[in-house]
């Protein structure tokens, strides 16, 4: 697990999604796609391991 990218979401609940900068960041600097794991957090000190579901042009979907 320590090798798992973090990334920090606003909402966490049975899914999530990734937008913006950290979105960006997952598809074009690490090239993460449907199936890769990461570790979401929220700012509230709980980690969420997630498997990215989708992958579109501005978003990506995960499950917790």
């Amino acid at each position: 697990m320590a090798g798992l990218k973090r990334f920090l979401v606003e909402n966490i609940g049975e899914s999530a999604e990734l937008t913006g900068e950290e979105f960006e960041h997952a598809k074009n600097v690490l090239r993460l796609s449907v199936g890769d794991e990461v570790i979401l957090l929220d700012n509230s000190g709980k980690e969420y391991t997630a498997v990215i579901t989708t992958v579109e042009k501005k978003r990506m979907s995960l499950n917790i």
